[in-house]
């Protein structure tokens, strides 16, 4: 079979697997297909436990107690699994408080089977250590099916990041971490991690969400050449910025684009692991001022407002701070032309902007001439 023919094969299975997930009845499908799997794999592993505990598939006298209780044991421990939400989780996220909850659920089966066999008259009594062995086997089969699930979808998912930019992140912590597991779930994420740096030498080749620590930032561009990365992923929340800068130079150095994971203060409209480019903001780390918004709404709603240097880093952010404040009118005003054409595109693609007048002046506020005309203009 030719590669071609595989990468058909296997956009054909996905586009088939994602119209039934579109499907209006899916959630009833896909509980249908959960309790057919548990309650195979119950059965199972109960049988698995009378096997193991009498060394093969005679059960001689416990024979008639096995097919008398096998029923009811896979239907309590399922309505167990019913109560406590187990098919409820998205387990496609499956994570270690995903096996805490199946757990609970079989520690609570295993309980209630226990419990029961006190109840039993002799002629159906059990083995003692078969409820044991039965929680220990069927924990392994739920969890080996729904963290494999987790596994076949995450190794779905890199067949499509084959596109991806290669990159390190910068910062083995919890923004770091947060971010190794988004790039390997969320398809947004065009990044493949090839590797963490840090600078702290206790973290180096150690591993986290199965990406290793490679080196410092010191060793950037060695690494850059052998893992073959192009971008670095900056994941330092709230680090200064003596220290932001710091990083950036050795990222330039080494001839790699430096990028940086935003604050959450500042991703509450956004996809918070969206990699952004440094700014001048990540670089000062200045603490925010205080502002009554209220007040200066007051004042620049439904006037016209004239923005020089409206393309640099500072003006760009004040034209996006006084849209939101409702002007009649707003005039930008800059001496680059990329730069004005850049901040006047984001502004008319903004929604706050629908009903603003925007207008591109080309020129420099050292122009007298330029700047008379704007005002005789505009008013």
């Amino acid at each position: 079979m030719s590669p071609d023919s595989l990468n058909f094969d296997t956009a054909k299975h996905n586009w088939s697997l994602s119209r039934l997930t579109k499907n209006p009845h899916w959630t009833k499908i896909r509980l249908g297909i959960l309790l057919l799997i548990d309650s195979t794999s119950l059965a199972v592993t109960y049988w698995l436990s009378f096997v193991l505990r009498l060394d093969g598939t005679d059960f001689g006298i416990f024979r008639p107690a096995f097919q008398n209780t096998i029923l009811p044991i896979v239907l309590s421990n399922v309505g167990i699994f019913l109560i406590l939400g187990i098919y409820r989780q998205i387990w496609r996220f499956a994570n270690i408080y995903s096996a805490v909850l199946i757990g609970k659920c079989v520690a609570i089966g295993t309980s209630v089977f226990m419990l029961s066999m006190i109840f039993l008259d002799n002629k159906m009594s059990i083995p003692r250590s078969v409820p044991i062995l039965f929680g220990l086997l069927s924990f392994s089969a739920i969890v080996l099916v729904r963290f494999g699930w987790r596994l076949w979808c995450s190794r779905n998912d890199v067949r499509h990041a084959i596109g991806n930019k290669r990159c390190f992140v910068y910062g083995a912590g919890v923004a770091g971490a947060a971010f190794a597991d988004q790039v390997s779930s969320n398809r947004k994420l065009a990044y493949t991690a090839v590797g963490f740096i840090d600078d702290d030498p206790n973290k180096i080749g150690r591993i986290l969400h199965g990406i290793k620590v490679l080196g410092t930032g010191k060793e950037l561009q060695a690494l850059s050449i052998k893992h073959n990365a192009s971008t670095v992923i900056i994941a330092l929340h709230h680090a200064p910025g003596k220290n932001i800068r710091h990083i950036v130079d050795l990222c330039l150095t080494a001839g790699l684009t430096p990028l940086i994971l935003p604050d959450v203060a500042y991703s509450l409209t956004s996809d918070v692991m969206q990699p952004r480019s440094v700014d001048v903001r990540d670089l000062l780390c200045r603490s925010p001022k205080s502002t009554d918004t209220n007040a200066i709404r007051e004042v620049f709603a439904g006037r016209t407002v004239l923005i020089t240097g409206a393309g640099g880093s500072i003006g760009s952010e004040i034209c996006r701070q006084i849209a939101s404040m409702k002007p009649r009118r707003i005039i930008l005003m800059d001496a680059s032309e990329y730069n004005l054409y850049r901040i006047e595109l984001e502004l008319r693609e903004n929604v706050a902007c629908k009903n603003i007048e925007l207008h591109a002046v080309l020129g420099s506020t050292t122009e007298k001439r330029v700047v008379n005309r704007v005002f005789e203009q505009f008013s």
